[in-house]
């Protein structure tokens, strides 16, 4: 009897429960989320337990399953490593927060929604553990046809049923088709690079190829500018804000906390086991370093991103904008870690906080639009808007941003400046400047905009914080984490 993985049941089991929305009624809706929620909580539990408990993946065979997977085009071949482990059951447990956190709210096409999400799920799963490029390709740009139905599917919450169709759609054909642009663009270079890999190396199983090498430079070139969109880096920094400003809140933590993370996923699988030699490298046994021919180049190029997105954070008022440059802030930061050789553990930690601070960062800008009814800083500074409990939410929420001790975000960029210092002091002082300022400025619009104690227009009352239970169980979930990495970072490392 051959082995079937869990690996297998952790990316099947959302496509089963897709199946099963698509055949709920449809007159029913909330037995679709049921179905949501029951796959997504049950696909995080087996990535939790193959987490914890590799040997897991033995336990359970299947003759048929197993026949038909080694089938497959080019075969699925599986990679358990630190990072597919960790990120798999990161995806699966984003998926189970999304259906978490929308649960008791409308949503204009549910069973669209509801099965372009579980399908992203099959496919980001799927682009993580593979191990043959060409099917981590496939899975990784699928996940475009997905977001694009979420995009359409719940714009917004449906509470206005004289909303028409056309309407509804002739609103967004301007983001999505920037947002398919980028990515189609991206698609194409990386597949280009994929494909040249492939020529060289007559295989496409990433193992095999590790072992023969690459010569080929213009691969890397290729293959980075694909990465430099997907992150974004300059010159594509801008695409990323606009999709997040109008896009819906699941699609927002979907993009930041996953997506973003397939040029993660691409530096871990291709650039930094195929041309680190062209980085900053250990010479020898007492810590000297030689620059390799591209790192200044890519020094730059990550400090002018950071530059140009903390230049635009300082003129947003929009807070889902204010948060996506933040994020491009930090995706450019943790990327030196790579470029300094700083260890792809430590590499793989900084990008996973970053997932968790983007899905508190996005779920928080949802709670204040639904509280004050904008996202404008500048108009809920002039509102007498006061919630009770709002201040110390918010603090905890965006002391968790600036990375104060004990969070994850600390660390990460204590990881930042000692693999920077080791090669350049220069460097090691510019990239601490970028996040001093960064976090002072994030402290000011804070306490600006909702921690001062502003003077009420008339009969305008102290109202109480209400978040239903759902939401407030997601952020505490999350917090907790960034707090549980920032103490026992070795949980990771």
């Amino acid at each position: 009897m051959l082995t079937l993985p869990v690996s297998y049941i952790i990316t099947l089991f959302p496509l089963l429960g897709a199946f099963f929305v698509l055949i709920v009624d449809k007159n029913k809706p909330e037995n679709a989320k049921a179905v949501a929620l029951w796959t997504t909580s049950s696909t995080f539990i087996f990535a939790l337990l193959q987490l914890f408990i590799p040997n897991l993946s033995k336990i359970i065979t299947h003759d048929v399953v197993s026949h038909f997977v080694s089938k497959l085009p080019g075969g699925y071949s599986v990679s358990f490593d630190n990072f597919s482990m960790l990120f798999v059951t990161f995806v699966c447990l984003v998926c189970f927060l999304s259906v978490m956190w929308i649960r008791q709210h409308e949503i204009t096409y549910q069973k669209s929604f509801f099965i372009s999400l579980l399908l992203f799920e099959v496919f980001t799963i799927g682009a993580f553990y593979s191990a043959d490029m060409f099917l981590l390709f496939f899975c990784m740009e699928s996940t475009m046809i997905p977001i694009y139905t979420m995009m359409l599917s719940h714009d917004k919450e449906c509470s206005d049923e004289s909303v028409s169709t056309r309407s509804f759609l002739e609103g967004n054909n301007s983001y999505i088709l920037q947002y398919f642009l980028y990515s189609m663009t991206s698609a194409l270079l990386v597949l280009t690079a994929i494909i040249m890999i492939y020529l060289e190396t007559n295989t496409s199983n990433l193992f095999e190829i590790y072992n023969i090498g690459i010569k080929n430079e213009q691969i890397f070139w290729i293959m980075l500018l694909g990465i430099a969109i997907k992150m974004p880096m300059w010159p594509f920094c801008n695409w990323l804000p606009t999709v997040h400003t109008k896009a819906n809140v699941i699609c927002s933590v979907l993009l930041a906390s996953v997506v973003l993370k397939f040029s993660t996923l691409l530096v871990v699988r291709f650039i930094n086991p195929l041309y680190n030699n062209l980085f900053i490298k250990l010479t020898s046994p007492v810590n000297s370093y030689y620059i390799g021919r591209y790192s200044v180049f890519l020094f730059m190029t990550c400090f002018i991103s950071m530059l140009i997105a903390v230049a635009n954070i300082f003129r947003q008022s929009d807070l889902k904008r204010f948060f996506s440059y933040f994020s491009i802030v930090h995706m450019n930061l943790y990327f030196l870690i790579v470029i300094n050789n700083g260890g792809e553990n430590n590499f793989i930690y900084a990008m996973l906080q970053h997932s968790l601070i983007s899905v508190i960062m996005f779920f928080t800008a949802d709670i204040i639009e639904g509280l004050f009814e904008t996202r404008d800083m500048n108009e809920i500074r002039e509102s007498g808007l006061q919630f009770r409990g709002l201040r110390m939410f918010l603090l905890c929420i965006f002391l968790a941003l600036i990375g104060i001790p004990s969070t994850s975000g600390f660390i990460s960029e204590i990881m930042v400046i000692y693999s920077v210092s080791k090669v350049s002091y220069i460097y090691a002082i510019a990239t601490l400047l970028i996040t001093v300022v960064l976090s002072t400025y994030i402290f000011f619009v804070y306490n600006s905009t909702f921690g001062k104690r502003k003077m009420l227009k008339q009969n305008n009352a102290v109202r109480a914080l209400t978040i239903n239970g759902d939401r407030k169980a997601v952020i505490t979930l999350c917090y907790i984490l960034i707090l549980l990495l920032g103490v026992f970072p070795m949980l990771v490392l």
